[in-house]
């Protein structure tokens, strides 16, 4: 496939050529097909409902109906069509979410409105611990914002916000009483089998839904299904009661209990063993338990008086834990002549976070000399609970070896609280967002009284984060939007009191005396709507992080194995992420549709001019699609350039095209089936971000996609 190389300035041109051929309006026959923006209604442009044609920045959305015609499984298959937002880690690892080059704990995760699990292990990219713990089948959509989201939702939106939205009983019964549905399926790239039922019921003024999935398969596979084999199992059970105390005011009471349990005939501490004269991996196993449940209790009102016209007010409480468990026996040769002996090697590991939070927020509209206000304000408070143990249990010859208790950081309290403010200013095609929060930050290590043991220091940091956006509409289907906003991010528990000794793989990463908050200035611009039978979004944007926080390579020590390098977390003065976007869909009259879409970045940082590792190459989607009433199908080309943009040393990654074919088929108004075959053409080739800051020369094979595969669901409704 041939390379691109785009510069910025080249697709500026593009954009502002796009725009400016905006002459033509559309018919009302193309209008009715193309203005989804004003359809889809999200709210993570300013916390309430909105329009997304209305939003002053760059807001990707995946709908219920989406998920389903992609067969999506769980949050690998998220946004897998969108380019600027990737997935990382497969079925059974820790998974996170990149957006437009920030990852990790920089982009914060929510549902519901409730704040979700941070990760822990190397900052979004093999992470020990993944995030979004979700099931999918319960989603009724889901919001990725890209720009920094700090003046709404605090420390953690430096890089953006995804928000998952459940479903409600409303949403299935549509003036029904009663809703009941069966959804099973299988997904090829990990041979997953899932069923799953979903039931709604109203009763006067109260209304329930219960839905439970279960989901049995494998690991992700490579493209040679050579992996070592996994075995993933994980259930869900979601409960959501509404009671209408009336018609403007509603209690909401919301569950919901995700487990999944990972197993594996290997050790990946075994490894070290292996390739040792004289010893011999006897037996051998790796377990991991992930359980995460929430609830939640809230208000909401529309009841309009003199302080608000809407208000929602919440109590939440949400639990994540993981428990690892690695176990193998190694035999030793202690010498030709002499005896064996065997060891017995166990490592027992825990993570667990716990958050409770109270969360509000209020509209009020008023008239100022003529202009429409709609102000939007709130409160949120939040204290999360997180520790990390490693308990190691070693048996030399039946004889207890080593029985050693230690965490990777202490034991921690985070409080958070902030109070926030914006307004919505209607100046005829003009409006103009600007918004304002305050933000505390707590968090106290409880430290070891241990003699000699390491003493951290708390963090104790306050933060005002503003943001302006504002959008012009030319016309009904034509607008333009501009958006400033200022993120921060404090640092986060397990990078500022991380102490991690792994000699055993060569590295030890100490703890630093101090680190300082991130902070960033976000830029974006953008032109949106539909010409003529086309229709159209761009974005350029422009973020600077300033006090970027990152690993330096210290030391380096002599160990028993060999050199020991030594790692330590610092503060980089700034990085620069930049880039552009670019989707076009033209619709065929009524039923088919020709689009693709692609994004490019940059990013460096300032001081050293190297290249941000998680950074992708230019990528995209392009496809035609045919959609009827009871039937459709869709042919995607995923495609990336090759990736040059690496430091010495480490790999360079080719460039590829890779073609799905999408499609669903409705036998009745009951009965759904949606299907997928990925990697039609059975090619290999392997995603950037899987090897992103990988030495040069490292072996391909494992971080390959998977070969040719098949997915399918079947919805019946009762």
């Amino acid at each position: 496939m041939k390379n691109f190389s785009p510069t910025l300035s080249a697709i500026a041109v593009l954009i502002a050529t796009t725009g400016g051929s905006a002459t033509v309006l559309a018919n009302d026959d193309v209008v009715k097909k193309t203005n989804t923006d004003v359809e889809t209604i999200v709210v993570s442009g300013n916390k309430s409902e909105q329009n997304l044609g209305d939003v002053a920045g760059s807001i990707s959305v995946m709908t219920n109906e989406d998920m389903q015609k992609q067969v999506v499984t769980d949050m690998r298959d998220l946004f897998k069509y969108e380019p600027g937002v990737t997935v990382v880690g497969g079925s059974g690892e820790a998974q996170n979410i990149v957006v437009r080059g920030m990852g990790g704990d920089r982009v914060l995760m929510i549902k519901d409105g409730m704040r979700m699990n941070e990760g822990y292990g190397a900052n979004g990219q093999n992470d020990v611990v993944g995030r979004g713990f979700v099931e999918t089948g319960i989603l009724k959509q889901v919001e990725v914002s890209k720009s920094a989201a700090s003046s709404l939702y605090g420390s953690d939106a430096i890089g953006g916000v995804v928000i998952f939205t459940t479903k409600d009983p409303k949403d299935l019964l549509q003036g029904e009483d009663t809703y009941l549905d069966l959804n099973l399926g299988y997904a090829g790239a990990s041979s997953q089998q899932f069923i799953g039922f979903t039931g709604a019921h109203s009763t006067g003024d109260f209304e329930q839904l219960l839905s439970a999935t279960y989901r049995k398969g494998n690991e992700t596979k490579n493209f040679n299904d050579d992996l070592n084999p996994v075995d993933v199992d994980s259930y869900d059970i979601f409960y959501k009661g509404v009671y209408n105390i009336s018609a403007n005011d509603q209690f909401k009471f919301t569950a919901d209990l995700w487990k999944q349990d990972v197993d594996s005939p290997y050790a990946i501490y075994a490894n070290n063993f292996r390739t040792l004269p004289g010893y011999s991996v006897l037996n051998e196993y790796t377990k991991a338990e992930q359980e995460n449940t929430s609830f939640k209790v809230s208000y909401h009102s529309e009841k309009t008086n003199f302080w608000y016209d809407t208000l929602n007010v919440a109590l939440y409480h949400s639990n994540t834990l993981q428990d690892d468990e690695e176990y193998f026996e190694v035999e030793v040769k202690d010498s030709p002549y002499g005896p064996d002996s065997y060891r017995n090697i166990a490592q027992y590991s825990r993570y667990e976070q716990e958050t409770i939070g109270f969360l509000s927020n209020a509209s009020k509209k008023i008239v100022i000399d003529g202009v429409n206000h709609t102000f939007g304000f709130g409160i949120d408070v939040e204290s999360t609970n997180s520790l990390r143990t490693v308990h190691e249990y070693r048996l030399r010859n039946g004889e207890v070896d080593r029985d050693l208790h230690s965490s990777k950081f202490p034991e921690n309290d985070t409080l958070r609280a902030g109070v926030f403010i914006n307004n919505v200013i209607e100046l005829g095609k003009l409006t103009v967002t600007p918004g304002l929060r305050f933000d505390y930050y707590d968090m106290e290590p409880k430290n070891s009284n241990d003699e000699g043991a390491t003493q951290f220091e708390a963090i104790d940091e306050h933060q005002l984060s503003p943001s302006l956006g504002a959008v012009y509409k030319f016309n009904p289907r034509l607008s333009a939007y501009g958006q400033f906003a200022q993120g921060f991010k404090v640092p986060p528990y397990d990078l500022a009191y991380i102490d991690h000794n792994n000699v055993m793989a060569g590295y030890r990463v100490v703890p630093t005396d101090h680190l300082d908050p991130e902070t960033s200035d976000s830029y974006e611009i953008g032109l949106r709507g539909h010409v003529g039978n086309f229709a159209f979004t761009s974005a350029i944007f422009h973020n600077k992080y300033d006090d970027f926080i990152n690993t330096a390579l210290i030391d380096t020590e002599v160990g028993v194995f060999g050199p020991v390098q030594v790692f330590q977390y610092e503060n980089i003065e700034s990085v620069t992420i930049e880039g552009a976007e670019l989707g076009v869909t033209y619709y065929i009259g009524d039923n088919w549709s020709l689009y693709g879409n692609a994004a490019y970045m940059n990013g460096k940082n300032d001081d050293t001019d190297n290249y941000i590792a998680s950074i992708s190459p230019v990528s995209g989607t392009a496809g035609i699609a045919y959609d009827d009433e009871n039937w459709g199908i869709d042919s995607v080309l995923r495609w990336a350039s090759s990736m040059n943009k690496v430091n010495d040393g480490e790999h360079q990654t080719a460039g590829f095209g890779a073609l799905d074919v999408i499609g669903y088929y409705n036998l009745g108004e009951n009965f759904k089936v949606n299907l997928r075959i990925a990697n039609f053409f059975d090619k290999e080739y392997v995603q950037h971000y899987n090897i992103a800051g990988a030495e040069e020369g490292i072996e391909l094979n494992k971080f390959t996609e998977t070969d040719r595969n098949l997915s399918v669901s079947i919805n019946y409704t009762f």
